[in-house]
């Protein structure tokens, strides 16, 4: 029996809405554990497959098998690919990370070598809904919209970080008297710390000495001086959290700097 046209029409739209449908919600949160493929260079282990051989065509992950990712969002990725070192995002939050990472790019606590997935334990706890990869730094978001920072720090891309010993109340004082501010106060050896309106915004002191500039791969104050400290000496090893009081949804890196977007729409950057 034939169907009219405007029947088989509408049975078409019908199945391919109730296609997109459950597609959509496969991606946004898968029901099974994903397999996860990898190929290309691996001189620093980023692909995880544990060889230095670079991979022709694309190969499975094992040490990936059983983990059920995060799903797949807007601005959200559970794969997160870096020149030389990769994170991953699981279904419960957790953070995991791979390859370089001679400036603490992994944020292990340490500069060794991660030939296979592993996950960020200092992160334990905090629920992670989007990562990002610069140059030797990374950031981390999570679903409470506080960010995350960790690795190379000689041109501040890490931003303001909190000390570990730090009362929560003085960060929140901090943030308080700076966000959005015209008279927000900037050290003068701080590079391109800034908010959406242009302001300088950026921890008094946080650098003492000023320093970005580098000088015989060491880091001077910004007028040339050089003040003898290595750029690995600003690395941060572990995820600290960055720009406490900002209340973030999502985050950006570039090679040497960062980019967030508050929730209230304003767009804050710093590094080089």
């Amino acid at each position: 029996m034939l169907q009219p046209p405007l029947l088989s029409s509408l049975s078409q739209q019908c199945s391919a809405v109730l296609f997109c449908v459950v597609v959509c919600s496969w991606v946004s949160n898968p029901p099974i554990e994903a397999v996860v493929f990898a190929w290309g260079a691996s001189e620093d282990h980023q692909l995880g497959l544990d060889t230095e051989d670079n991979i022709d065509s694309p190969k499975v992950v094992e040490s990936l098998l059983g983990l059920k990712f995060m799903g797949r969002s807007f601005v959200g990725c559970p794969l997160i690919g870096g020149s030389r070192n990769t994170l991953a995002i699981d279904a419960e939050g957790g953070l995991w990370s791979w390859g370089w990472n001679d400036r603490g790019t992994l944020g292990h606590g340490h500069r060794e070598l991660q030939r296979k997935p592993a996950q960020v334990e200092a992160l334990a706890g905090v629920r992670i809904v989007q990562a990002a990869i610069g140059g030797w730094h990374c950031l981390a978001l999570s679903d409470e919209g506080q960010v995350y920072c960790w690795g190379g720090n000689e041109y501040q891309q890490c931003g303001y970080v909190a000390a570990e010993d730090e009362p929560e109340q003085q960060q929140q004082d901090w943030q308080t008297s700076n966000a959005g501010t015209a008279t927000a106060k900037s050290d003068p050896g701080l590079q391109n710390s800034v908010d959406s309106s242009g302001n300088g915004a950026v921890a008094d002191g946080y650098c003492p000495g000023g320093g970005v500039n580098e000088v015989n791969g060491y880091v001077g104050s910004s007028n040339g001086a050089n003040m003898g400290v290595l750029p690995r000496a600003r690395d941060i090893l572990v995820p600290r959290r960055c720009m406490p009081g900002l209340k973030v949804k999502q985050v950006a890196c570039g090679g040497m700097n960062s980019v967030v977007l508050t929730e209230g729409g304003e767009v804050w950057t710093w590094g080089e």
